[in-house]
C-alpha cells in the first residue's frame, strides 16, 4: 500500500472514530426512569432557545436532567408535553440522550 493510501485510510479512520464519539444513545423517558434513573433538575428553556433546537416549536421548552451514578441522561420536551406528562412525548426514543 502505498504513503498516500495509508495516510487516507488513516484519515478516515479518524474520523469515523470521531463520529461514533460523538453518537449518544437515546432513549424515552419512561426508559430512562424504568432504568433507574433520577430526576436532578428541569430547567424551563426559553422561546428563543427552543427555536433553536426546533424551529418548528409553537412554545417553551423544557430540559430534564436525570442521573444514574456517574451517567446523566438529558431530555427535552415541550413545556405543555412536560407539565401534561404527555403519553407520546414520554414514550419517544428520541427526546432523551444517555451520555
Amino acid at each position: 500500500m502505498t504513503r498516500p493510501k495509508i495516510c487516507l485510510l488513516a484519515s478516515a479512520v479518524m474520523i469515523a472514530a470521531a463520529g461514533a464519539a460523538q453518537a449518544r444513545d437515546q432513549y424515552s423517558f419512561y426508559a430512562v426512569t424504568d432504568d433507574g434513573f433520577e430526576v436532578k433538575s428541569v430547567a424551563q428553556v426559553s422561546m428563543e432557545a427552543t427555536l433553536r433546537i426546533n424551529p418548528k416549536a409553537t412554545g417553551e421548552g423544557v430540559m430534564v436532567t436525570l442521573q444514574k451514578g456517574k451517567v446523566v441522561a438529558v431530555c427535552y420536551f415541550a413545556l405543555i408535553n412536560w407539565i401534561y406528562m404527555a403519553e407520546a412525548s414520554m414514550k419517544d426514543e428520541t427526546l432523551c440522550e444517555v451520555r
